[in-house]
């Protein structure tokens, strides 16, 4: 029995009832064997009034009814091309997306279109509806279209794609592609195509119109797909690390991308959903610690994700001493001690730096200080400064150098003594002993030249007594010696001053 054309006739199915008959088959199973083989096929009566005849019926298949009912329609004319079907239509449409637009500003020309077309005034007015309600110009583009034939592509940078998954494997090649498919995304045109192209598709498309969304969405349809971070393309958290590693420029773009949630997305999207919480834990840490500034907080933020990502990224630091010993400073001096810290390898770090044990008269020169390899401040040097004066003599003091970090402790132990000052004090003693000799000598030369007495006041029979001097001249000498005391007062003032006695 031929069936391929997708219709049987009633002369075809009578012809085949007598050969039936002519075989020795009864009538009765000769139709039942023919209504068996057109229901395997998915043959159905097609007649408008259901006859007792079996074959009266108009037996057809689906498509074979669907061109029949197109044949019983005349043309009609669309952006001056004829089209028997929505589906015609909606591919003229399509070809036509200029010409169209003037036509699908007001309900006047398509829909009655589409009334004779379907016959079905319900029908017409599903376009109707879309053309009154959509104001959006290039929407009620879309919806038409794919209203009409669901089949038809979506128009995407030059190309034509049939389904979700090759419009996205395209789109993701570039960031410029990239950039473009989250717009028409933001602007629900991917929304009204997958409605009614792909309906359960469509359903996994979640309710959020942005950025977000569209990368829920994106990592439902594909795992694979790579991340963009601005115009940098990833396709692994690890890829971002190794990228961060050499180009701080994207610490603070991949600190903003965790805040606004897009890397999360990604994370979860690929399976990775685990770095999201050790990556929040540690960063409250962080900002618990109150060292950071708000741009510091957003580098350590992103250092704080490379470090979930890969923990060999940690930065260390390394001092140039392991002990500092200052047990012989002379009372009365100032001792330095300096100490480097050095980053040894790449990353950015902030550290607090004290003593453990409060000492007055023992200080730091710096409280905290940052270490960042990616603009080259690899080294930092602290100096630990000892007063002498304000620490006890002969007393060991005992306390630890601390710098702390995120990251870790350096503890270095420090040993402090004050010893009696002997070189400080000959010295001292030399050289007020010089300037008291000096002060003496200057003032006996100036009275013995107010005096008119060349012999230093020294009895010298050359030169004479200087009693006899001093008594000639009395007024001269009392005021002489009277500069003399204040001079002392003075000195000693400013000595007091100037050692902090």
């Amino acid at each position: 029995m031929a069936i391929n054309e997708g219709s049987l006739a009633e002369r075809s199915a009578r012809s085949l009832v007598n050969k039936g008959i002519e075989k020795g088959l009864t009538r009765i199973e000769i139709v039942e064997y023919i209504l068996s083989v057109l229901g395997q096929n998915n043959f159905m009566p097609r007649a408008t009034q259901i006859s007792a005849d079996p074959f009266k019926n108009q037996w057809m298949t689906d498509e074979a009814y669907t061109i029949f009912k197109r044949r019983l329609i005349p043309d009609q004319e669309w952006l001056n091309e004829k089209a028997s079907t929505l589906e015609q239509l909606g591919e003229i449409t399509f070809r036509k997306k200029t010409e169209s637009e003037y036509f699908l500003k007001n309900t006047n020309f398509l829909p009655p279109i589409v009334n004779k077309l379907t016959d079905s005034a319900s029908r017409a007015a599903e376009f109707q509806r879309i053309i009154e309600e959509e104001t959006d110009t290039e929407k009620r583009y879309l919806k038409t279209i794919y209203h009409m034939d669901p089949t038809l592509p979506f128009r995407f940078r030059g190309g034509k794609f049939n389904d979700i998954s090759g419009l996205l494997d395209n789109a993701c090649e570039t960031a410029e592609s990239f950039w473009a498919v989250v717009d028409i995304y933001t602007k629900n045109h991917l929304h009204i195509w997958l409605a009614e192209s792909a309906p359960e598709v469509a359903k996994l498309l979640p309710e959020q119109r942005n950025l977000i969304g569209f990368l829920t969405f994106l990592y439902i349809v594909n795992r694979n797909y790579p991340f963009y971070l601005n115009n940098n393309k990833y396709t692994s958290p690890e890829s971002l690390v190794q990228d961060a590693k050499v180009n701080q420029s994207i610490w603070i773009p991949i600190a903003q991308s965790m805040e606004n949630g897009y890397l999360p997305i990604w994370f979860s999207g690929i399976g990775r959903s685990g770095l999201i919480p050790k990556y929040n834990a540690d960063l409250e840490n962080i900002i618990r610690s109150g060292l950071y500034e708000d741009k510091e907080l957003k580098l350590a933020a992103a250092q704080t994700l490379m470090l979930a990502i890969d923990p060999t990224a940690t930065p260390v630091i390394r001092a140039n001493v392991s002990e500092i010993k200052q047990l012989q400073i002379e009372g009365g001096s100032t001792a330095n001690s300096s100490i480097k810290f050095k980053l040894t390898n790449p990353g950015f770090v902030k550290v607090l730096v004290k003593l453990d044990n409060e000492i007055e008269g023992v200080t730091l020169s710096e409280s905290t200080f940052t270490l960042n390899s990616y603009v080259n401040e690899i080294e930092k040097e602290v100096v630990l400064t000892i007063d002498s004066l304000k620490l006890i003599k002969d007393k060991l003091y005992s306390l630890n150098f601390i710098l702390d970090s995120a990251y870790g402790t350096i503890q270095i132990p420090v040993e402090i003594n004050v010893v009696f000052p002997k070189k400080a004090y000959a010295a001292k003693l030399f050289q007020y002993a010089v300037f008291s000799g000096l002060y003496f000598g200057g003032f006996r030369y100036l009275l013995g030249l107010f005096l008119g007495y060349s012999g230093w006041l020294v009895n010298d029979p050359y030169f004479g007594f200087s009693a006899y001097a001093i008594k000639s001249s009395p007024l001269t000498a009392f005021f002489v010696f009277a500069l003399f005391i204040a001079g002392i007062i003075y000195f000693f003032r400013l000595v007091k001053k100037i050692e902090k006695i």
